[in-house]
């Protein structure tokens, strides 16, 4: 309806910067939330994905780890690298997926993403998937270029490897 859209074409704005105010307020300066999901890759997110989140430049990060039901050594292993930095939290229940393979790509690990987002404490969200590595400047970068261009949102390219031929993927 019209007067919704007047509503929030005028509220929007508003909302944003109040919302904007209050992280000023309560954001631990520069904090960076890494919020990856996961289910039963203990290995790969131990000993490939976290190695290098943890030895970022930027070295103002929280890592919040949401397991989709673990039932594997996920918790355990975690909680020996008693590392401040990381918090994990096992859903209850596991989420809901489709049924298509593809389908259920698209969107499994959105439930854990979203209590990611409730348990994060930082000004910034990265997501990454619990088999990601990131370069050792990755936050550094992405920061300090939505800072120099007053961004709210950023993206990366990244490298994948597809039928044994590696390429980079530039976000549009």
């Amino acid at each position: 309806s019209t007067f919704l859209d007047a509503w929030f074409r005028l509220s929007e704005p508003l909302m944003l910067f109040w919302t904007r105010q209050q992280n000023k307020e309560n954001s631990k300066g520069d904090l960076v939330s890494v919020i990856i999901a996961t289910y039963n890759r203990s290995n790969i997110l131990i000993n490939r994905t976290l190695p290098p989140i943890l030895a970022q430049t930027h070295e103002n990060i929280e890592v919040i780890i949401v397991g989709d039901k673990c039932i594997d050594d996920t918790a355990d292993l975690l909680n020996a690298l008693n590392d401040p930095r990381i918090v994990f939290y096992d859903l209850p229940k596991r989420g809901v997926y489709p049924k298509n393979a593809k389908d259920r790509w698209f969107v499994q690990g959105s439930v854990p993403r979203n209590k990611g987002m409730k348990l994060a404490k930082g000004q910034w969200f990265v997501f990454i998937s619990d088999d990601d590595v990131l370069y050792e400047h990755h936050l550094e970068t992405l920061l300090s270029a939505a800072k120099k261009d007053n961004l709210e949102l950023i993206s990366a390219s990244y490298k994948t490897v597809k039928d044994g031929v590696e390429f980079v993927v530039h976000p549009d």
